[in-house]
């Protein structure tokens, strides 16, 4: 009995003494503090040759690009989660680094073609993931649509490709904020404002005495307007003409506008340009262009403005005539220009045809030479007479007749 128990002692000394020989050693493990992030290791102490988890949470607008634990340490990233390390300890102090850096940043730009508005960003710059708002201000007397604010990806100052917008979001309480998620380009803001009030010919060319009337889309109903009509002669400049006539004044505008019937008092038929500014306000305005045209205008055809610009010559030698054309033709179209040449009792005439240039400001000019050969000259006589009539662009003008008799350079 008494051999019994001691076998039974010894046996649990023995057991004791060899679970405390084969115990793992444990390792203290470390993680540097890192201002631009914070960190979850999952314990402090692990036996030697064990993995021990590590969960990083990076700042916002940085990345865990890598740890460091000294030379040739073994380290596995989980591919399950997000910035979660496993590492290998081999050491009774084990000492990990995490290496943060700041994220790229790309641009926040306004388009290059914006105008007639200021936009206000929350930030000039920042990184992809991001959340940035922008707020549309518009000038005086110019509105947006919503569904013409774009957000154009990969936005460089040269691009005007505006099919590469990335969706955003209009705030519900302050209609003119938008805001998106950051991609990992730059990106340009983009919004096509338009004038207050927009005027629409309801026809493009009217008959003479015929009513000319216009569709009004008016979003500032409460404020007054002025309006001037010109023939339409050149398309740059806020008064278009010289020869123009304000044809209403602070006045407010309905659905539609009608012209006077007594309002078109210029010499020639023709194109047409009505202006409608602020009251007061000329550097702000939208165009309607119509066309009147003449009786007697060939089915199909348009009647062309055309004036006097200038003329020169000597006793019985004319330089130069220029004619100004009130339609929009483009520069790079040639028109048909008829002539004739006739004296006072009609005992010679000459009828010319020729196909001019158009310049730049929408003029012909007709030279000496376009009208006569070396024998023939103007003292033979009284009156030069000049009309459009081209049947290939289907324009046709009235006649202007020039008296050559006792005229002065």
């Amino acid at each position: 009995m008494k051999m019994k128990k001691l076998f039974i002692i010894l046996s649990t000394i023995l057991l004791f003494v060899g679970c405390k020989q084969f115990e793992p050693e444990l390792c203290n493990v470390k993680v540097q503090d890192n201002p631009n992030c914070t960190y979850k290791l999952e314990k402090n102490y692990v036996p030697k040759y064990s993995f021990v988890k590590l969960q990083v949470f990076p700042n916002t607008g940085y990345y865990v690009e890598n740890l460091s634990c000294g030379y040739q340490k073994d380290f596995f990233k989980s591919i399950n989660e997000e910035n979660t390390f496993y590492i290998l300890i081999d050491e009774s102090i084990y000492d990990i680094n995490i290496i943060v850096k700041e994220k790229y940043k790309y641009s926040i730009n306004n388009y290059r073609k914006l105008k007639n508005c200021s936009i206000n960003k929350n930030k000039t710059n920042t990184y992809e993931g991001d959340i940035v708002t922008f707020t549309i201000i518009p000038d005086k007397y110019y509105y947006y649509e919503p569904s013409s604010v774009k957000v154009i990806e990969n936005y460089y100052y040269e691009s005007e490709d505006l099919s590469k917008s990335i969706s955003f979001k209009q705030n519900e309480t302050n209609p003119n904020e938008f805001s998106f998620i950051m991609p990992n380009s730059n990106v340009g803001i983009f919004v096509d404002m338009k004038f207050c009030v927009k005027a629409t010919s309801q026809k493009e060319s009217y008959k003479q005495n015929e009513k000319i009337v216009f569709d009004i889309d008016n979003h500032l109903p409460n404020q007054t307007y002025d309006l001037i009509l010109s023939e339409n002669y050149e398309t740059s400049g806020t008064i278009i003409s010289n020869d123009y006539i304000i044809i209403d004044n602070n006045v407010y505008l309905s659905n539609t506008y009608e012209l006077s019937q007594n309002v078109l008092k210029f010499d020639d038929m023709g194109s047409f340009l009505l202006q409608i500014f602020p009251h007061g306000e000329y550097n702000h305005y939208t165009n309607a262009v119509f066309s009147v045209n003449s009786e007697g205008t060939p089915e199909g055809w348009r009647t062309i403005g055309i004036k006097e610009k200038h003329y020169y010559w000597t006793q019985g030698e004319l330089a130069t005539i220029a004619l100004h054309l009130s339609n929009n033709i483009p520069t790079d179209n040639r028109i048909k220009v008829k002539y004739i040449l006739e004296n006072s009792d009609s005992s010679r005439t000459i009828n010319i045809n020729k196909i001019l240039g158009l310049h730049y400001d929408n003029s012909i000019t007709i030279e000496s030479y376009d009208l006569l050969d070396e024998s023939t000259d103007l003292e033979s006589f009284d009156t030069i007479t000049i009309w459009i009539e081209d049947e290939n662009l289907k324009y046709i003008s009235r006649k202007i007749t020039i008296n050559l008799i006792n005229q002065n350079d």
